[in-house]
Order: C-alpha cells, then sequence, then structure tokens
C-alpha cells in the first residue's frame, strides 16, 4: 500500500506545480494531517476523492484558483475559517467529521456542499459568499463523542451570501439563518430540520421557497 503523503510531500509539490504553472494534483491520495494556514496559492489544486487522516486547516490561506474536494473524506476538523478563495471552492459529496468551519472566510466564486455528508456542523458564520451556495442534498448530522455531542446545526449567522439553495437538506440540529443576507433567493424545498430554525435579523432580496419544508420549531 502506497503510503500516505505527509506534510512536506504537499508544499513540495505545490511549489513545483507554482513553477510550472500547472495545477497540483492529489487525486485518490492518503493525507496525514495537513495545514496551510496563511499561505498564498496561485495554482488550482485538488484533492478529489482523497482520505485525509488528520485534522485539515486552512485558515487565513489565499487561494487564486479553483480548490477541489470532491468525494474526499474528513476524519477529523476541516477548518477554512477567515480564507480567501478567488474563485470556486468544490467540495462536492464529501464525507465529514467533527465538521466543516468556514467562519469568516470570502469566496468569491461558487461553493459546491451537494450531497456532502457531515458528522458535526456546517459553520458559515460571517461568511461571504459572492457566488450561490448549493447544499442540495446535503446531511448533517450530530455526532456523539466521549466527550459530548456535536450538534449536527448549520450556522450561518451574519453571513453574506448570493443565492442559498438547501434543497432536500437533512439537518440534525438547527438552521441558524440570524442576521444573513441573501442577495437573491432562498430555497428550502422538502428540507428537514429536526431542530430549530431561526430566522431572526435575516434580510432576503430573493424568493423563498418553503415547499415541503419540516422543522421542529421556527424563531423569527
Amino acid at each position: 500500500m502506497e503510503a500516505p503523503l505527509t506534510q512536506k510531500d504537499i508544499e513540495r509539490e505545490i511549489i513545483a506545480a507554482e513553477m510550472e504553472n500547472r495545477k497540483a494534483d492529489f487525486k485518490n491520495k492518503i493525507i496525514e494531517e495537513l495545514n496551510l494556514s496563511e499561505m498564498e496559492i496561485r495554482i488550482p489544486l485538488s484533492f478529489e476523492r482523497c482520505k485525509f487522516l488528520g485534522p485539515v486547516y486552512f485558515s487565513k490561506a489565499i487561494f487564486f484558483e479553483n480548490l477541489d474536494f470532491s468525494f474526499a473524506i474528513f476524519t477529523r476538523i476541516f477548518y477554512l475559517g477567515e480564507a480567501v478563495f478567488r474563485k470556486n471552492l468544490f467540495c462536492p459529496q464529501i464525507l465529514g467529521r467533527e465538521g466543516i468551519n468556514l467562519v469568516s472566510a470570502k469566496i468569491e466564486g461558487n461553493i459546491n456542499l451537494n450531497e456532502a455528508k457531515i458528522k458535526g456542523f456546517v459553520g458559515l458564520n460571517r461568511a461571504k459568499i459572492l457566488g450561490n451556495a448549493n447544499l442540495k442534498g446535503i446531511t448533517i448530522q450530530n455526532l456523539k463523542e466521549s466527550i459530548g455531542t456535536i450538534e449536527g446545526t448549520l450556522y450561518c449567522r451574519g453571513a453574506q451570501i448570493r443565492n442559498l439553495d438547501l434543497e432536500r437538506a437533512i439537518i440534525e440540529g438547527d438552521l441558524d439563518l440570524q442576521k444573513v443576507t441573501l442577495f437573491g433567493n432562498l430555497n428550502l424545498k422538502n428540507t428537514i430540520i429536526e431542530g430549530r430554525l431561526f430566522l431572526r435579523g435575516g434580510q432576503i432580496a430573493g424568493k423563498i421557497n418553503v415547499e415541503g419544508l419540516k422543522y421542529k420549531e421556527k424563531i423569527e
């Protein structure tokens, strides 16, 4: 079996790809914990179908091209707080554990979490997404640990997003849209929220689709 890639392996390949002006492609690799925090990366990065054995930290990093995690598996926290994405962030059908946190991140393109399955939480608090947030069919589940339970909540408090699509999403915790600003539409068609739906202070400029929406309690 091929040995897992280390932090140094990843950094070495990124440097080589930047020198050759090409994509750094780690498709199907097993990777130890990874920390690219505060780095500026000017080439496309692909971690498609990778498995990460430890936490992944991209705090305050700047990505000038697309970042692709399609079908990747995360066994620990995936942290992208305050990161800047000049283009798109692709995370369709990822499997996550502990959570994915994009607090105060800025995405100038789109984010795709279509059909992702996350045990833990998804954090978009104070994030700025200039494009669309595609969370169609996402599943966010509670995670029971020895020290307690991480609620399967989607946090969007104070976020600014063009369009937010949560059609067919299943959220075991709460959906927190307090003080959110949506410049376009909110799609909650056939969304299931087993906890509470928080809407207090939110501003939605476009249409809201609530056909088939189910929730335990709504707080406005």
